[in-house]
């Protein structure tokens, strides 16, 4: 369109509105089900009546319908008849009353209803990792290799449901089956436990999921009819003394989210490990101890023993504080009872404490390097990081054997 006018004078251009294109966006219209068109225009106001009318390519109506247009865009379902003729072309007449324009769709075929007899999951529950079969069974006639789209949604009980993934697919003999594997990607320490929806007159509830079937527009499943699946978690907590030994025989309490509690005695491998659990926050106590760490496993004892006297095994970074109630949010944790030992060695020559920064290390008694350093002020050496029992101190060319126990014991003195 051209239009020219002078540059002084007030001057007014009628611009005509356009229908730009009516086209189906479903390939197949289903018996009884809504099939999906597009209708877009340019210069059309908000709220501009359109009329819908369904026709067969023969000439049969189906049905005609109104609709408003917002933003020159409308996009809609137009609902199928059940009884309509099967293997037809159908195509929309689009009408624009109030500013005389009209068109038409591109032709789709009819095909019959489409019914499902199950929508299942392979198993009720699912953990980290699990591999999980999703199943359709189609009770009417379907052609194989017709498109499907599977979504999977965490469940909300208020209806606000997320959309997890989309998994494309087909029918195959009237039946779609897929495999996923489960994994919580999001933080399980932001579940709300028991206690935190009680005080909103609710209660603590599991991620749950479902899943829908799109065929061409049509969904099935959004009541839930594939069941809900149900996220489960695991606890596995290492206890040690020190950062190896297992502290067989500790006496323990677990806090579930879901506000029950489990108790129990630490295994001879020093391992704890509760199967199907809540996830969400879970916290666990120890009635036995309270030098008691959380130990962040930066290093193995191999790279420690490799880099002897340059790294310590523990210092601020590798060690949370001390505590004897720790959360786990889902996975491993490692807590270990730590003691402390302080030494102050004298050197008999001179009958006075050792020469500052002579170096030391502490070992266990088989031998493994626990921590390496030199000694501190006034002959002091003290460090937290030992187990429970016998440790050597080698300083000087010399031994020393001493026992390490929980708590403060004041400090041991060491002659040579």
């Amino acid at each position: 369109m051209n239009f020219s006018a002078q540059s002084d004078a007030q001057t007014i251009c009628n611009v005509p509105s356009k229908l730009i294109y009516s086209v189906w966006c479903s390939k197949v219209a289903y018996a009884g089900a809504d099939a999906l068109f597009e209708v877009r225009t340019s210069l059309v106001g908000d709220g501009a009546n359109v009329q819908v009318r369904a026709k067969i390519q023969s000439g049969q109506t189906l049905g005609t319908l109104p609709f408003q247009i917002y933003g020159n865009r409308l996009y809609a379902g137009f609902p199928i008849p059940v009884n309509v003729p099967i293997d037809e072309l159908i195509y929309l007449e689009v009408r624009l009353p109030q500013h005389n324009l009209q068109g038409a769709t591109n032709l789709i075929p009819t095909r019959a209803p489409i019914n499902i007899s199950s929508m299942s999951w392979s198993a009720p529950e699912a953990r980290r990792g699990d591999v999980l079969t999703l199943t359709v069974n189609f009770q009417s006639a379907i052609a194989n290799d017709t498109e499907a789209l599977i979504i999977i949604y965490e469940f909300d009980q208020n209806g606000h449901h997320d959309p997890i993934c989309k998994i494309p697919t087909t029918v195959q003999n009237r039946r779609i089956q897929v495999l996923w594997e489960y994994e919580y990607h999001d933080d399980t320490g932001e579940i709300p436990t028991q206690q935190e929806m009680q005080r909103y007159g609710q209660n603590y509830s599991h991620p749950e999921y479902f899943f829908v079937v799109d065929i061409d527009g049509v969904r099935f499943g959004d009541r839930q009819e594939s069941g809900l699946l149900r996220f489960m978690d695991w606890v596995d907590v290492k206890v040690t003394s020190g950062l190896t030994k297992p502290l067989e025989g500790a006496n323990y309490t677990i806090y579930f989210a879901d506000a029950t509690t489990q108790a129990g005695v630490v295994d001879s491998s020093g391992l704890v490990r509760i199967e199907n659990v809540g996830p969400g926050d879970v916290y666990i106590e120890f009635s036995d101890f309270t030098d008691i760490y959380q130990i962040d496993e930066k290093f193995s004892m191999e790279q420690i023993n490799k880099n002897g006297n340059e790294m310590n095994l523990i210092d601020d970074n590798e060690m949370l504080p001390l505590a004897s109630k720790f959360s786990i949010t889902g996975g491993k944790l490692h807590l270990a009872v730590l003691c402390t030992a302080r030494i102050f060695v004298i050197d008999p020559n001179c009958d006075a404490p050792i020469k500052e920064s002579t170096v030391y290390t502490i070992e266990t008694a088989d031998g493994i390097i626990l921590h390496a350093g030199s000694v501190g002020c006034h002959g002091i050496i003290q460090w937290t990081g030992l187990p429970i029992g016998r440790n050597i101190l080698k300083i000087a060319d010399h031994s020393f054997e001493f026992e390490s126990q929980v708590g403060d014991h004041g400090f041991i003195t060491v002659e040579f």
